[in-house]
């Protein structure tokens, strides 16, 4: 027999998640069979496995230790070295000879509390890794919170809430529990989190406006294409001309592509480069790379949608002469802060959507026919009162000292 408290990571989940979490190797359909018999009980009561565990509560498992020893992931041991190792063998591919590394240890944390953490992302680094071999930033996570003692095989494995590409830096915000994942997951799919990035762009742009698109994906060869389709310089210009309809800005799929959206604020402007402030509106792949490409202001050092030869003259410029071997692909862009929203803005939704939920009978039904929306019903299952420490705070990174020595070149250039 064993008996397991929930913790205040483990709580808002179902009880059989927890299980298949608990018990990694067992099937759901062991779960079933052991809740029906009473071998695995809630608070000493018979449950169906959709009950939602919170702090404080225990479940006792009326098993061997033989049986629970079988479906028990094998012991963690530490992976940090086997995974910095591969990451060194990345950078080695990457830049030839470098002693940059990326460990828990030298994780940037910007702000963490039981529930979420938000850390400066390096360039360089995936956001999430693609096949066993890679290395991201939310293994990063993982070790940084195991090695805090977070971590226990019951808890919730961390996992980051918004992505940026592999030579972006800047902003990464994870959830370290089932509440913190459910908020943050709300937010950016709602689109409630204001977005801004920094980057240093070729040519002069002094335009202070929003920037419209439709953007095309190849997905063969992982590269986009914006065509632009309307600019506005001020809010007192008038209404803008939008070539998909109204309120085609939310819209997707449109004609074969997707509308996408930035606006633009220049902080810095030369003959030959400019600094910009960008925030996302709608949010793509490679998209603020592709917008400012499409208008001839592409991103230093993004040789994907840049000019090559422009791009190896300012960083040989950066570098102190010509680059020899492998060269350091820095690029200027870098996710510089998230506005969070006001959570007691959120918290009342959550509870006007819970007094509708009581007066339908069947919410399963509500959802399929429409009536109910599954992002309500995650709005509503979150304890936003958890989050009300990050409401409406501006999380920023500071920028890499490499962004800053070329702002530096730039702004002595002018």
């Amino acid at each position: 027999m064993q008996k397991i408290n929930i913790t205040s990571a483990d709580s808002g989940q179902t009880l059989i998640k927890f299980l298949s979490r608990y018990m990694k190797n067992a099937p759901k359909s062991f779960f079933y069979k052991m809740l029906r018999k009473k071998n695995i009980v809630l608070n000493g009561k018979k449950s169906d496995g959709t009950d939602m565990v919170k702090m404080g509560d225990e479940i006792t498992l009326f098993l061997s230790d033989e049986t629970i020893d079988k479906f028990r992931e094998e012991e963690i041991k530490d992976v940090r070295t086997k995974r910095l190792n591969s990451y060194e063998k990345h950078v080695k591919k990457l830049y030839g000879d470098s002693d940059k590394t990326i460990s828990a240890e030298d994780l940037e944390v910007l702000y963490e509390d039981d529930d979420v953490i938000f850390v400066n992302k390096p360039a360089g680094v995936l956001s999430q890794k693609a096949d066993n071999a890679d290395v991201s930033i939310n293994e990063v996570i993982i070790d940084y919170v195991r090695e805090n003692d977070e971590l226990t095989a019951t808890s919730v494995k961390p996992a980051i809430c918004n992505r940026l590409d592999r030579n972006t830096s800047g902003v990464i915000s994870a959830g370290k529990s089932i509440t913190g994942l459910k908020a943050l997951s709300y937010m950016f799919k709602a689109r409630s989190v204001k977005k801004y990035y920094r980057t240093i762009v070729m040519g002069k742009c002094d335009r202070k406006g929003i920037l419209e698109g439709r953007l095309y994906k190849d997905e063969d060869n992982n590269k986009v294409t914006v065509e632009i389709v309307s600019s506005k310089e001020s809010a007192a210009d008038g209404n803008f001309f939008d070539a998909f309809g109204e309120g085609a800005a939310n819209s997707e799929d449109t004609m074969g592509c997707v509308p996408v959206k930035i606006s633009i604020e220049p902080l810095f402007v030369s003959d030959s480069y400019s600094y910009l402030e960008i925030e996302l509106i709608t949010g793509k792949s490679h998209q603020i790379r592709a917008q400012l490409a499409s208008i001839g202001n592409p991103v230093i050092g993004d040789f994907k949608y840049g000019n090559r030869n422009a791009n190896m003259a300012f960083l040989e410029k950066q570098h102190g002469g010509a680059l020899k071997g492998k060269i350091k692909p820095d690029m200027f862009l870098h996710a510089y802060k998230l506005v969070m929203p006001e959570i007691e803005e959120l918290e009342e939704r959550a509870e006007s959507i819970k007094l509708k939920l009581k007066e339908i009978p069947d919410v399963s039904a509500a959802i399929r026919t429409g009536e109910i929306d599954e992002e309500d019903m995650n709005l509503a299952g979150v304890d936003w009162k958890k989050l009300e420490e990050i409401s409406g705070w501006d999380i920023i990174a500071p920028l890499p000292d490499y962004f800053k020595r070329a702002l530096e070149i730039i702004q002595a250039a002018k």
